[in-house]
């Protein structure tokens, strides 16, 4: 990666600190009729905050991005156990190699980051799952709806020490327990409820601490954006459910506007939304003015009604905060005026405004879509969690250590190589099993910049 910069005459500087973004993402390439084929790509970049500014590479693009390998397999624990293994070994070692070695570059202002869905975090820390209520989350103890039902509860984050003790503590009990005479029954299961009760939800399962510091992880914006607006949509349709029968129809002829026939059955016949596409989902924030007047013209206002057009509004705020990535000075008048970055000093107040936007949100999902009837928190999620208590400070780190923008924490790219890591499967692997045709094709995208097949 370092190499195809300087061959552009890009050198990355050692004036300011660049993101080493690493993702591990499994998609299905192939689907017949006795089998699915699954492959795990493993890619990385770098993001060096000065080319950013500049243009020369941008968050969302899969040029800039190396996939150096793959595997045929499911996102499963018995599969990728030993990839993450050597993974994280070889991650390691390349982050020591540049210690009192003169032939390799000074790498002292990278930054190293993990960047991949929800799936594969929990996949890898083996942390107990989003879907309990004991300590669901992954970098704090907080029980699931805890901060809902308190408006002024502190979510107080796990450091990288305390995970190696608990991660230790896991071992320590697996080992004496599985070791009793006579024995026990103790398998993952058991393991796992006594770490979400007695452990904060860590267990030794999953990858060490020592390989995959916590506080490294970085959660995609873009994942996150997506399941947010689905919440946002589901609780809307249910609302929409309970109102007199004209209202549904109307409103489909607002949803015509910008979705197609497709789209229109799904929310027609209360169908999951998890087939919706990034664009698709962006096209429903983007219009929430027209979402809005027209509920105000056909409903009577309630504090329920009016509490939905409020997250609706606030959210479209955060929608568009989260996507930002390119910064620039406050004197670049032109690149302000084309829109392609935010000032430095509008983006201050604009993370401030965050900070009050996510709290809002919150609150107000705490009386609607994150609580149910006579069960408040019920419905809190991973990811909202994470905007909620992670994200701030995740902001503000990014921001002062790089000077860009959180969106620059986006796996689109990543997604862009699955596609096209696909479209190379189905044209040119003999499908027997090798994946050196992907691979090698994979670098040509990156090494040329070619247009993808």
């Amino acid at each position: 990666m370092e190499k195809k910069f300087s061959k552009r005459g890009t050198r990355i500087d050692g004036q300011s600190s660049h993101l080493v973004i690493d993702s591990i993402d499994g998609a299905e390439h192939q689907r017949s009729k006795n089998k699915v084929t699954s492959v795990i790509s493993f890619s990385s970049s770098i993001i060096c905050p000065k080319l950013l500014k500049a243009g020369k590479v941008t968050a969302g693009s899969s040029k800039n991005i190396l996939t150096w390998k793959q595997a045929r397999g499911t996102e499963s624990l018995s599969s990728m156990t030993p990839l993450f293994n050597s993974y994280f070994e070889s991650k390691k070692a390349i982050k020591n190699e540049a210690h009192g070695d003169q032939n390799v570059p000074d790498r002292s202002n990278y930054f190293y980051y993990e960047l991949h869905d929800g799936k594969m975090l929990y996949l890898m820390t083996q942390h107990g799952q989003y879907s309990r209520k004991n300590c669901p989350f992954l970098l704090c103890s907080c029980e699931k709806g805890e901060g809902v039902m308190n408006d002024d509860w502190v979510c107080k984050h796990i450091n990288d020490e305390e995970q190696l003790r608990l991660f230790s503590r896991s071992q320590r009990r697996w080992d004496r327990m599985t070791s009793k005479v006579p024995s026990v029954q103790w398998g993952y299961k058991e393991h796992m409820d006594w770490a979400s009760v007695y452990n904060k939800g860590n267990s030794h399962f999953g990858v060490s601490p020592a390989l995959l510091p916590r506080s490294s992880i970085r959660f995609d914006t873009f994942h996150m954006k997506c399941a947010l607006t689905r919440n946002l949509m589901s609780y809307l349709q249910k609302f929409l459910l309970n109102q007199p029968g004209g209202i549904q129809e109307n409103f489909k002829l607002l949803l015509k506007t910008f979705w197609n026939e497709y789209h229109l059955y799904c929310w027609e016949n209360k169908k999951s939304f998890a087939s919706f596409q990034g664009n698709e989902l962006a096209l429903f924030v983007a219009n929430e003015s027209n979402i809005k007047m027209f509920l105000e013209q056909h409903l009577v206002m309630t504090e329920r009604l009016r509490d939905i057009l409020s997250s609706l509004k606030i959210f479209k705020d955060i929608f568009k905060f989260l996507g930002i990535a390119r910064l620039c000075a406050d004197d670049d008048v032109d690149a302000i005026a084309k829109k392609t970055h935010v000032s430095v000093s509008a983006y201050k107040d604009m993370m401030l405004k965050f900070k009050d936007n996510v709290k809002k949100f919150y609150n107000i999902g705490s009386r609607t879509f994150l609580s149910r009837r006579g069960d408040q928190g019920k419905d809190e999620t991973f990811y909202m969690h994470t905007l909620r208590y992670y994200m701030p400070s995740i902001v503000e780190t990014t921001f002062e250590r790089h000077g860009v923008g959180v969106g620059v924490f986006n796996m689109q790219g990543f997604e862009r190589r699955n596609k096209e890591s696909k479209n190379i499967y189905n044209k040119y692997n003999n499908h027997h099993g090798q994946l050196i045709t992907n691979i090698n094709r994979l670098w040509d995208i990156f090494e040329h910049d070619v247009v993808a097949v």
